[in-house]
């Protein structure tokens, strides 16, 4: 059995030898040790001791699982609930309620034991990249998520450290792990929170040993491979752009439902194409002119001269000007949604860490009155658990660490225009907090199981 469990928590260099122990039979004890360093011992019961405990016999071990899983590479968290009822053995493990065990179940989940619900099997899932904003999130989001079992984080950055040390405000302690698919490929699911280009071989590597996976990167939002090569470059794995699901519940929950890859949209066409789909569909955009601000966060964990406090405090500028590579994806979605015409989109730099105001001016195909605006959005985002109708213009406080958009519509008398606002927390329904709610949905849960 501890040669089983070895096995399962790749433990390096088990060992067993002869020594005495407390309670065991003299000659038929051994000490057990882990790539040299001492963790418990087995052996046989004393007569002496069985008998005071009125057995016949019996074999005991005791284990220091401390010393035990310091011995193993990867940062693990595992406790053994099978029972031998074929050898009449009970084995009563005492674990709190959030303990995941090894014992695997059907299609890569694994077993969680919780006070609320037993033991029952949860999808097991990891998150690469887990050094960035996103990533780090992401497995926060995971590790205290109830129908998840997160069992690894990987980086290319901070080998070995423990993720609550590079973000202790998340409290998640798993190391960073080297990605490698021998080791991490046997799972369920997978949250890709890689660059653009880094991204597709990673995902490709999962979807071929049959893992589901929420992509953070832009690699697979653009279904046209010369679209997206104008804007990226050539892409690492094109022949995956076909399965590939565009992440955004509110337009595409069913297809996300039964989808294997689903490519997460961008923090700026999300607030883009919620704060515009409604008119999008109904064909009443004529034009369009989208002003976004956000966060420094937006940019990503490498500093660099634009996110430098002395660059980004106190300041505000636009940037990707009349070429951001958010464009094409907000205008793939929209011509989906009836409006096949370019847009005019500029993203603004803002002095604070992390949200997304999107403020949208449509020149309407016709006259359109306010009530008749605010009927709409009501009609189209009715029973939708994340967007929000505000009865005045939101800000990004209001959604702050949240997987909410809120929403102010008005129809401008004096031009004619359209007025829309959008706010969303950049990093969470705008990155992370939406790839939890994908993964909610690609396995049959409450999409907001998790994120309330």
């Amino acid at each position: 059995m501890l040669e089983a469990l070895s096995q399962a928590l790749r433990v390096p260099d088990l060992a067993f030898e002869p020594a005495p122990e407390p309670f065991l039979h003299p000659g038929r004890a051994a000490r057990v040790s882990a790539a040299g360093a001492p963790v418990g011992w087995l052996g046989e019961l004393h007569p002496l001791i069985a008998g005071e405990w009125d057995l016949d016999g019996g074999a005991a071990f005791e284990l220091d699982l401390d010393a035990l899983l310091a011995a193993v590479p990867a940062q693990l968290r595992y406790v053994d609930l099978i029972s031998y009822q074929a050898l009449r053995l009970d084995i009563a493990v005492a674990v709190d309620e959030d303990t995941r065990t090894s014992s695997p179940c059907a299609g890569g989940s694994s077993r969680r034991s919780r006070r609320s619900s037993g033991v029952s099997c949860v999808p097991s899932v990891i998150v690469a990249g887990a050094t960035g904003f996103a990533g780090a999130l992401a497995a926060q989001l995971l590790w205290r998520h109830p129908d998840f079992d997160l069992i690894a984080i990987t980086g290319r950055s901070d080998l070995g450290k423990p993720l609550q040390e590079i973000y202790p405000r998340y409290r998640v302690p798993l190391r960073i792990e080297e990605l490698e698919f021998e080791i991490h490929g046997d799972v369920a699911a997978a949250v890709v929170a890689y660059p653009h280009g880094a991204s597709a071989p990673v995902v490709a590597a999962l979807r071929a040993r049959g893992v589901r996976v929420v992509d953070l990167s832009a690699d697979f939002r653009l279904a046209d491979r010369g679209v997206y090569e104008d804007w990226y470059g050539e892409h690492g794995s094109p022949s995956l752009l076909p399965e590939a699901v565009y992440g955004l519940p509110e337009l595409h929950r069913d297809q996300i439902a039964a989808a294997g890859l689903v490519a997460n949209p961008g923090c700026y066409p999300t607030g883009a194409l919620l704060a515009l789909a409604p008119l999008a569909r109904a064909g009443l955009i004529a034009d369009v002119v989208i002003d976004a601000k956000e966060g420094v966060s937006g940019a990503g964990r490498a500093p660099s001269e634009r996110t430098h406090f002395s660059t980004a405090g106190e300041n505000v500028f636009p940037y990707g000007v009349a070429a951001h590579r958010h464009t094409p994806e907000i205008e793939q979605e929209l011509a989906g949604l009836g409006y096949d015409r370019p847009v005019s989109f500029t993203p603004h730099l803002m002095p604070f860490d992390q949200g997304e105001l999107t403020s949208a001016y449509v020149t309407p195909t016709r006259g359109v009155a306010t009530p008749e605006l605010r009927e709409l959005y009501e009609r189209d985002y009715a029973g939708e658990p994340f967007v929000e109708l505000a009865e005045r213009p939101p800000g990004v406080r209001d959604v702050r660490d949240s997987n909410r958009c809120r929403i102010f519509t008005l129809a401008d008398e004096r031009t004619g225009k359209l007025l829309v606002f959008s706010a969303i927390d950049n990093l969470w329904k705008g990155a992370a907090s939406q790839a939890i709610q994908n993964l909610n949905l690609m396995f049959g849960l409450d999409e907001g199981c998790g994120l309330r």
